[in-house]
């Protein structure tokens, strides 16, 4: 029989299999040590002093970045404020709040909304000029506001009689755009006055809007054929419209009426340049040249007479037109661009 085998490398001394040495729980552990050859310093040792990050110095430079911030320190002290001093020192001084009120102006005197004045300092104005920034507008006249009642009603009539009184007074100003776009709302409601339409309808003839102009005029003319007023400026708005047969009718119902003078010179001009824009200029001279000379020159003799010298000029008359326009610059000499005129006709 075999003798009994040699344990394995696993069995203990009593030949009873165990776990591998250094394997298991339960056996002896062997001490570690490198082998030869080997390296020993895979790992760091406790005692290594090698630079760490919190043993490096903040006050040596390492990269550009941190050179200039040890200028700056350097130069100007430590931080004020941050992370370890979010506040510098501030003088004690007294915080004062003083309310002025609304920035946004009232549009009116009776406008009722609140308005908080300003406690303290000079009292907020709208300008040079004290007052608001948009006076009350003046109550409508009669038989213009009676009308404009029986259209909206009483409810409605304060109102809309403020808008219509708003445009007028922008109207009478020369504010024409701001007159339009403030009558335009209630423009519908009162479609039947005459006087409105009228309004509407200069103020488009301004705007340059020729066919609604005449739309406007034309009514009001058909409410009151006897009133020349507005002819001239329908006459000028046809002539726009390249419609000559209506500039003729109404330049010839306008002379039967022979109006006022200036209402008849400012149709006699109208008249005269849709000649001009037809290419007749001689018809143009011959409306344009009535009458004598007058005792008392008036506004619409220098219009008369500018008008002349430039259908004049336009003709090839320069002698007849350089006559006319040194008879307005005599009496106005800033009227247009007669200075200018004279000039390029060597005055």
């Amino acid at each position: 029989m075999p003798t009994n085998p040699r344990p394995n490398e696993g069995d203990d001394e009593e030949g009873r299999k165990g776990p591998a040495r250094g394997k298991g729980r339960g056996g002896p552990r062997r001490e570690w040590k490198p082998r030869e050859g080997a390296r020993d310093d895979r790992r760091p040792r406790r005692d290594d002093r090698r630079p760490r990050r919190d043993d490096r110095r903040d006050d040596i430079p390492q990269n550009e970045a941190q050179r200039r911030r040890a200028e700056v320190f350097a130069r100007k002290g430590p931080r004020k404020y941050g992370k370890d001093k979010p506040f510098g020192d501030r003088p004690d001084r007294e915080e004062r709040v003083v309310d002025e009120g609304s920035v946004r102006q009232r549009r009116f005197d009776g406008d009722k909304r609140p308005r908080r004045d300003a406690p303290r300092g000079k009292p907020r104005g709208h300008g040079k000029q004290d007052g608001p920034l948009f006076p009350t507008p003046p109550a409508l006249q009669e038989p213009l506001a009676g009308e404009v009642r029986r259209a909206v009603g009483d409810r409605r009539y304060e109102f809309v009689s403020q808008i219509v009184s708003r445009a007028l007074v922008a109207y009478d100003a020369e504010r024409y755009r701001e007159a339009l776009s403030v009558l335009a709302p209630v423009l519908e409601d009162l479609w039947l006055i005459a006087d409105v339409r009228v309004l509407a309808g200069r103020l488009e003839y301004r705007a340059q809007h020729w066919k609604a102009a005449a739309e406007h005029l034309e009514f009001a003319r058909g409410s009151d054929r006897a009133d020349m007023t507005n002819i001239p400026v329908l006459i000028d708005c046809y002539r726009a419209l390249k419609r000559y047969e209506l500039v003729d009718e109404l330049w010839s119902e306008l002379k039967e009426a022979s109006p006022h003078p200036m209402i008849m010179a400012e149709g006699r001009v109208s008249a005269a340049m849709s000649y001009a824009d037809r290419g007749d200029l001689n018809s143009a001279i011959r409306i344009m040249t009535h009458g004598s000379e007058p005792r008392q020159v008036q506004p619409h003799h220098l219009l008369e007479w500018y008008v002349l010298g430039d259908l004049h000029d336009r003709a090839g008359d320069p002698v007849t037109a350089k006559r006319y326009f040194v008879k307005v610059a005599h009496s106005d000499a800033k009227y247009f661009d007669v200075e200018a005129r004279l000039t390029g006709l060597g005055e």
